[in-house]
């Protein structure tokens, strides 16, 4: 994600669980987690928290293809979930 949002994430990076969700208040999958820093994650004015369902189209990222270039990079690393 760093590259991908317009701004420079440095520092601290979280797991942000980016998978569509049910309802509220619940996580999405681990397998559907990407890194990002806290302001891209939880605290901006324009971050997945603050705005979930529009935070995508806000950033013209694709929420699939994120999540699949993740998850193609773990697996090359030879990690698991």
């Amino acid at each position: 994600v760093r590259r991908l949002l317009p701004h420079a994430c440095y520092g601290r990076v979280e797991s942000a669980h980016i998978g569509e969700v049910a309802g509220m208040g619940q996580k999405a999958p681990d397998e559907t987690a990407v890194p990002m820093c806290p302001v891209a994650h939880r605290t901006g004015r324009w971050a997945f928290h603050s705005m979930p369902r529009s935070f995508f189209q806000h950033w013209s990222l694709d929420r699939e293809l994120l999540i699949l270039r993740y998850q193609h990079m773990a697996r090359e690393a030879g990690l698991r979930w």
